[in-house]
């Protein structure tokens, strides 16, 4: 008789990609505020140059790390640049939150959100990494809850328009597995998933 395996693998081997946010302390810009950074200092490509030099096959470029007013000329350009180095961009991330009230602050963070989608789409990135956010203290779990799943269903309509993945981050106020699930269930879109931080 000849055996077989119970659990056959996959066809092709998992990719290896490096966060911008891991390398936070040496970028000239945070969060659109210039400041000094840690040596060696970096900008994005020179951030894409480590990827493509330590044998990873993508980047995923953070938001906070870019210079100011940037434009769809620039990310055309990274992305330009990124492939001459064999590195795909896997993604961005942003740092929204989806729980605050009134819906002006809601509105603001969802431009935000929205804004990022649009430059994944430039930059060829399949995927933003997102948030729910820390709820203020007079705000209930409750009415966190209602107001994370209603942003969360307008950003994955705009981004299913745009075939853009967002991936919903255990972070701020998801302290359990309990509650990112319950989340992801009650928006039930195909367009969001979980991006598991297993610092947190």
């Amino acid at each position: 008789a000849i055996s077989r395996p119970t659990v056959q693998a996959a066809g092709e081997r998992m990719k290896l990609s490096v966060a911008a946010y891991s390398f936070r302390n040496h970028f000239r810009y945070m969060k659109e505020k210039e400041r000094t950074p840690a040596e060696p200092a970096m900008d994005m490509r020179q951030f894409i140059d480590f990827c493509s030099s330590c044998g990873a096959t993508g980047a995923e470029l953070t938001s906070y790390f870019f210079p100011p007013k940037t434009d769809r000329n620039y990310f055309r350009g990274i992305r330009k640049y990124a492939t001459g180095k064999n590195i795909a961009i896997s993604g961005t991330a942003v740092g929204n939150n989806f729980s605050l009230e009134p819906a002006a602050e809601r509105k603001t963070q969802m431009a935000y959100v929205k804004s990022w989608i649009d430059h994944a789409v430039t930059m060829g990135a399949p995927h933003v990494r997102i948030f729910a956010g820390k709820k203020k203290k007079d705000t209930s779990e409750k009415l966190a809850d209602k107001l994370v799943i209603e942003a969360l269903e307008e950003a994955c309509d705009y981004a299913g328009q745009r075939k853009i993945h967002l991936g919903l981050e255990n972070h701020d106020s998801i302290a359990t597995a309990e509650r990112l699930i319950r989340l992801l269930k009650a928006v039930d879109s195909k367009w969001l998933g979980i991006n598991l931080d297993s610092g947190n």
